[in-house]
């Protein structure tokens, strides 16, 4: 199938998606603690936007508790992957067009929603070192901020900004790397260090961070512990966490962005099958929630 074909059947999709987007799983009639935060920003977001953010929000839920229950997972944290792409599948261009927004404002508030039922939201240490993100929850409501969680393997990416001397936005942040990595002589106060085991792939000079390593540590070693996770990464984290999703959250946003952009899944090799549990249609996107087959 040439590229015209293939944005053609997008486009189909998307107008389906869009007639049939009143067709929810889930009631409205959800908890009343999903509210956004009253100001400007959530004043231009409309009723029937914010009716159907409760509702994804209350759908994750349902599969954290489902997976809290279930005894031979309830051990791991509940991985709840999220990212936005283009139509043709990208989730960021290059160059001059970097910073080109791909989610709208409601799905932009949809992703503080999604953060405020999480433990802690995750990182790779490219992002936290180009983005310099805040990682907390501001346009929605919350009961405790979520953990800023970095996978920086050998540290080269706090040790930049540290360098640069840039002001850290986040806070509290958790900073996941080597075991053998050399400790920093600074005393960093807003930062707590856990040490995971790695693993270095055959056809990769680098050595990587074993994810289940990563994932029993903030299990065990942090209090409060972590029992659930949203991964942000950019698509090598994207890739690496999606044979351990629970849930994920896509938001597909009717735009096209240039053949040298960045795909959401650059490292996935194989098919991997989602079974959808709704489609709403959020501003001008579409948002899918999914779990693995």
């Amino acid at each position: 199938m040439n590229n015209k074909s293939f944005c053609q059947n997008i486009l189909l999709i998307f107008v389906s998606i869009i007639q049939l987007s009143k067709l929810s799983s889930c009631n409205s009639d959800v908890d009343s603690h999903y509210f956004p935060f009253q100001s400007s920003y959530s004043s231009s977001i409309s009723n029937e936007s914010t009716t159907s953010i409760k509702e994804i929000l209350h759908e994750i839920e349902l599969l954290q508790k489902e997976h809290i229950t279930n005894t031979l997972r309830r051990r791991l944290p509940f991985i709840t992957l999220t990212y936005a792409q283009s139509i043709n599948g990208m989730i960021t261009a290059k160059g001059n067009n970097s910073k080109f927004p791909i989610s709208c404002d409601e799905t932009k508030m949809l992703t503080h929603g999604i953060r405020s039922i999480h433990d802690g939201i995750l990182v790779g240490g490219n992002t936290f070192v180009i983005d310099n993100p805040r990682l907390n929850v501001r346009l929605w409501s919350y009961f405790k901020q979520p953990r800023p969680i970095v996978l920086d393997t050998e540290l080269k990416g706090l040790r930049k900004l540290l360098m640069d001397d840039k002001k850290i936005f986040a806070e509290n942040v958790i900073i996941c790397c080597n075991s053998t990595t050399t400790k920093l002589e600074k005393d960093l106060t807003n930062f707590t260090f856990l040490y995971c085991d790695s693993i270095r792939r055959i056809e990769s000079p680098d050595i990587m961070l074993d994810l289940q390593s990563v994932l029993d540590k903030l299990a065990q070693n942090i209090y409060p512990c972590i029992k659930s996770i949203m991964v942000e990464g950019g698509s090598k984290i994207l890739s690496s966490f999606l044979p351990l999703s629970n849930c994920v959250v896509i938001t597909l946003s009717p735009q096209i962005l240039p053949k040298d952009s960045l795909n959401a899944f650059c490292d996935i090799e194989q098919v991997f099958k989602l079974v959808p549990i709704g489609y709403w249609k959020i501003g001008r996107d579409i948002v899918i929630v999914a779990t693995p087959k």
